[in-house]
């Protein structure tokens, strides 16, 4: 619903999938974006979750005005606006960009290393493994199957 109202408002929506909050900061910071948004969702309490937004810098917006943006949704809501739902595809260029920066920032190879790599079915699921592989290590994954939304 965050891309739906994004476009309804005028705004070019490109969509990474499930993946890492650092990802959106390095493709926020890198690329054609004015800014980034990413919906969280992990092991922290419920309240410390939600909508981040990136500026073009790749750093988080100021609390205050995280907070004015959730004033006005409340405000939205409360009008009656209704949400925008968008199915869009996941750009998998997205990932490989911030494939190549991992790799390019690997300490080493790792041929002959075999990783067992249990990832939770979390937001690393896809790329750790591949990193890894990319890293030259022998990679046996397990729980690597997040469940993606398909509208955002």
């Amino acid at each position: 619903m965050v891309a739906g109202g994004l476009e309804r408002s005028g705004a070019r929506v490109r969509y990474a999938g499930v993946s890492r909050l650092q990802a959106s900061a390095y493709l926020t910071r890198t690329g054609p974006f004015v800014a980034g948004v990413m919906i969280s969702a992990s092991h922290n309490p419920y309240r410390d979750n939600g909508i981040k937004v990136f500026t073009h810098s790749g750093f988080k917006l100021p609390d205050a005005e995280e907070h004015a943006i959730e004033q006005e949704i409340f405000r939205l809501r409360e009008q009656g606006v209704a949400p925008a739902p968008a199915t869009i595809a996941v750009d998998e260029g997205l990932d490989r960009q911030y494939l190549e920066y991992l790799v390019s920032t690997g300490v080493g190879a790792l041929r002959g290393v075999t990783l067992a790599m249990d990832c939770g079915n979390g937001a690393a699921s896809l790329l750790g493994p591949c990193l890894f592989r990319r890293l030259g290590a022998d990679v046996k994954e397990l729980s690597s199957a997040p469940t993606a939304a398909t509208s955002t």
